[in-house]
C-alpha cells in the first residue's frame, strides 16, 4: 500500500509542505482546486508510468487516462513546461518518479533506475499481472466509463465467474431501489439487470442506463475491481450523482474489503457514512493550496469527525 507521497511542480502542486502520509481508508477532503484530483492522479501513475501494460478489462494504459482527463502528457507539469517530480513510498520504499514535457520518463529506487516496468515487477517481487491491476483509479470522466464498459462486456465470462455480477447488485441496487433486481448480465450487447416479478411469474432485464445514473457510476467501477481484486482503490468524487443510502452501501462495501482506499469527496453525506461505518486504520486528510502552488494538509480521525457533527460543524470549512 501507499505509504506517503511527495508532490513537485506536478500538476497545479508547486510543492508540498510535507509529505502527505496515508492510512489504510482515506477520505480526502478540501474546496475546488485544492489538489484532491491531482493526488490521485498522481498516485495513478504508479506502478507503470510509462503505459507499458493496458490496465486489465479496460485495456487503456495510466497514460491514456490521463490525456482522457486532461488532453495531453504536458498537463502533469506545472506551467507546462519543465519536469514534474512525485516521490512515493510505497510498502516502505521510496520510488521517485520524473516526467517531462519532452516525453521522458523515469522511475528510481534508490541508485536503482527505471525505465519500464518489468524491473519494478523484480523489486517489488510481484507478478506482472499481479503489479498491473495492484493499483485502480477511478476518474470522473465519461470516456473512461464508456471504456470500461466495453471492457467488461468483452470480458463478462471472467466478471462473471467471480460472482460480483449477482452480489453487486444485492449490496448496492437492492439497498436503493424498490424493485427486484438480481443479477447483471449481457443481452445484446450490453449491459442489463435482471428485473423479477415473483407475483406475475415473470422476469424483464432492465438496460443499466435506465436504472439511474448514481447506480451506474458505482456499478461499473465496482463489476471492475471486484473482478480485478487490486489492492489499492483510488476514487476521485466518491458521491458523484449518489443518493445518501447508495453512498452507506459504497462505504459498507469498500470497508469490508481488504483494500486501501484513498478516496476524495465535497459530500458531507460521505463523511457521515464514513464515521457511521467506524473503519479501522482511517483517516480524513483536508487539503488546501496557497496562491503560491504550496499543498497544505492536516488530518483528522474518524472520532474527531464524529466530534464536529456533534457540534454541528461543517468539517469541510475548518482548513479553508
Amino acid at each position: 500500500m501507499f505509504n506517503s507521497i511527495n508532490l513537485t511542480e506536478f500538476r497545479g502542486i508547486k510543492k508540498c509542505e510535507k509529505p502527505v502520509e496515508f492510512s489504510k481508508f482515506n477520505l480526502i477532503i478540501g474546496a475546488n482546486n485544492s489538489g484532491k484530483s491531482s493526488i490521485l492522479e498522481a498516485l495513478s501513475f504508479f506502478p507503470d508510468p510509462w503505459g507499458d501494460v493496458g490496465l486489465p478489462i479496460l485495456r487503456s494504459s495510466r497514460p491514456i487516462i490521463f490525456r482522457w482527463l486532461h488532453g495531453d502528457m504536458k498537463s502533469t507539469v506545472y506551467g507546462y513546461s519543465g519536469t514534474c517530480t512525485i516521490n512515493y513510498k510505497f510498502e516502505g520504499k521510496t520510488f521517485t518518479l520524473k516526467m517531462s514535457t519532452d516525453g521522458r520518463v523515469e522511475m528510481k529506487l534508490d541508485d536503482k533506475s527505471f525505465t519500464d516496468i518489468n524491473r519494478i515487477v523484480d523489486v517489488l517481487a510481484k507478478s506482472p499481472t499481479e503489479l498491473t491491476a495492484y493499483v485502480v483509479f477511478i476518474p470522473v470522466n465519461d470516456r473512461f466509463r464508456e471504456n470500461l464498459s466495453i471492457g467488461l462486456i468483452e470480458n463478462w465470462d471472467t466478471v462473471e465467474k467471480t460472482g460480483a455480477s449477482v452480489r453487486l447488485v444485492k449490496q448496492f441496487i437492492s439497498k436503493v431501489v424498490a424493485d427486484k433486481f438480481t443479477e447483471v448480465i449481457v443481452r445484446g450487447n450490453e449491459l442489463r439487470i435482471r428485473q423479477e416479478f415473483p407475483k406475475e411469474e415473470k422476469v424483464i432485464y432492465v438496460r443499466l442506463n435506465d436504472v439511474g445514473d448514481g447506480v451506474k457510476k458505482f456499478l461499473l467501477p465496482a463489476l471492475w475491481i471486484e473482478t480485478l481484486n487490486p489492492k489499492v482503490v483510488l476514487w476521485d468524487d466518491l458521491e458523484v450523482s449518489a443518493h445518501p443510502t447508495l453512498i452507506r452501501a459504497v462505504i459498507e462495501w469498500m470497508v469490508t474489503h481488504d483494500w486501501q482506499v484513498i478516496a476524495s469527496t465535497h459530500s458531507v453525506d460521505v463523511l457521515h457514512e464514513f464515521v457511521m461505518s467506524e473503519p479501522e486504520d482511517a483517516k480524513v486528510i483536508q487539503l488546501k493550496r496557497t496562491n503560491e502552488g504550496v499543498l497544505l494538509w492536516t488530518e483528522l480521525t474518524p472520532k474527531d469527525v464524529e466530534e464536529f457533527f456533534e457540534k454541528g460543524q461543517d468539517v469541510r470549512k475548518l482548513f479553508m
